[in-house]
């Protein structure tokens, strides 16, 4: 893996910043192979799950090729950031993602704003935020994140209305939302 991401940081100098953000990325979806099921249970789950990765990681390295264009990467990751997912969000529409944030919820500051309403602040200095939009807010839920404001990584679909993209979430850190 160095060997190969050596090779591209030599050939396309001026990726390096997005290619060492991908890396980042990348390692996060490594490590997610600790929650498959059976993973530590079944001598074969973890490093198949590893290998399948690792694999995977070295064949879009290699399909980079000669034109240093990594924006080709850039709807591989299943986790990103906040300012990454703004910047890409039109390659992730319809697709699964989870983003790391603080959740912000804007009936907690206006009690008038629509409650299934919210955005997630990224960790980066210029604090980016992603809109989100859920399924339901209950109202158990709402308090909670209202009191909170938990860090965490927030799964859900990219999709896109007439403001632009947003993450629509149909759970909660786990826990299934509500159908409308």
């Amino acid at each position: 893996m160095s060997d190969r991401l050596y090779q591209v940081n030599q050939r396309c100098p001026a990726a390096h910043a997005l290619l060492a953000q991908g890396q980042k990325f990348w390692l996060r979806e490594r490590w997610d192979c600790r929650s498959m099921a059976g993973a530590f249970e079944t001598p074969d789950v973890l490093p198949n799950c590893l290998a399948s990765r690792m694999d995977q990681r070295l064949q879009r390295l290699d399909d980079i090729g000669g034109g240093c264009d990594l924006t080709a990467l850039a709807a591989s990751y299943r986790f990103v950031d906040v300012g990454y997912l703004l910047r890409f969000g039109d390659r992730y529409l319809g697709r699964k993602v989870s983003v790391f944030g603080w959740m912000d919820l804007a009936s907690c500051h206006a009690p008038r704003a629509t409650p299934t309403a919210a955005t997630v602040v990224g960790t980066d200095r210029k604090r980016a935020r992603l809109r989100v939009k859920f399924s339901a807010m209950p109202a158990e839920q709402h308090d909670f994140l209202c009191a909170t404001h938990p860090a965490a990584h927030w799964t859900g679909t990219i999709e896109r209305d007439h403001q632009g993209n947003y993450l629509f979430l149909t759970d909660i850190l786990g826990g299934a939302l509500p159908a409308p």
